[in-house]
C-alpha cells in the first residue's frame, strides 16, 4: 500500500493529471478545427508538456506540431512526419543581423512580425507536406539570412535606418554577414584547428 503523502506517489498522480489533460485538451482542439497547431516549448525534452507521438495520437494524426526540444521522425499512417523545432534561433540571429547592416535606430514590434512572416515563407512546400511548421534547423543559416532581409526592409520603410538604402537588400546583409572559415595550423601537440581568419594570423607570426 502506498501512503497519500509519499512523494513518488504524489508525482504519479500529477504526472496522470497532466495528461488527462493534455489528452482532453487535444482532442478538444481536434473536434473543434480541422488541424489543430500545438507548439509545446518546454526544454528540455523530459520536461515537455507532451511529445509529438502524444500530439498525433490525441488528435487522430491530425495536427500541425512543433516542439522547444528535437523530435524524431514519426510514420503516420503511409507517410512519415517530421516535427519541427520551434527554437528562437531562427528569429534572434536574423534580428541582430538586420538591425546591424542598417544601423537601425530601434528595435519596434514591426521587426518581430516582419521575422516571423519571412520564417514561415522559408519552409518550402515539401517541408510542409510531412508536417513541419518552420524550415529545418539545418536551414538555419539561409533563413538567418531571409529574415535579415525582411528585417533591412521593414526598417527602412519605417525610417529607421542609419544608412542608406542600397538597391539591392540583401548584397548589404550579405556584406555584413560573417562567414567563419576553418584552418589547420601544426603545433608540437599536433595538427590543431581554429574557426576565426583573424585569430589565425595571430597565432601565425
Amino acid at each position: 500500500r502506498v501512503s497519500r503523502r509519499d512523494g513518488q506517489y504524489q508525482r504519479r498522480v500529477r504526472w496522470a493529471s497532466h495528461q488527462l489533460r493534455s489528452a482532453g485538451c487535444c482532442g478538444g482542439m481536434a473536434k473543434n478545427t480541422e488541424l489543430p497547431v500545438i507548439i509545446p516549448l518546454s526544454n528540455p525534452r523530459e520536461k515537455a508538456e507532451l511529445t509529438a507521438h502524444d500530439a498525433f495520437t490525441w488528435t487522430g494524426h491530425k495536427c500541425l506540431f512543433a516542439s522547444g526540444s528535437p523530435s524524431s521522425a514519426l510514420e503516420v499512417g503511409s507517410q512519415i512526419n517530421t516535427p519541427t523545432q520551434g527554437t528562437n534561433a531562427y528569429i534572434n540571429g536574423g534580428i541582430a543581423l538586420g538591425s546591424m547592416a542598417t544601423g537601425a535606430q530601434n528595435i519596434p514590434q514591426e521587426l518581430f512580425l516582419a521575422a516571423a512572416k519571412a520564417i514561415g515563407g522559408s519552409a518550402s512546400d515539401e517541408h510542409l507536406e510531412t508536417g513541419a511548421v518552420l524550415p529545418p534547423v539545418e536551414h538555419l543559416r539561409q533563413v538567418t539570412i531571409n529574415v535579415a532581409v525582411a528585417v533591412a526592409t521593414t526598417i527602412f520603410e519605417l525610417g529607421l535606418a542609419s544608412v542608406v538604402e542600397p538597391k539591392n537588400i540583401q548584397d548589404l546583409i550579405l556584406s555584413v554577414y560573417w562567414h567563419h572559415h576553418h584552418y589547420q595550423f601544426l603545433t608540437q601537440q599536433g595538427w590543431r584547428s581554429i574557426s576565426a581568419e583573424n585569430n589565425f594570423q595571430v597565432l601565425a607570426r
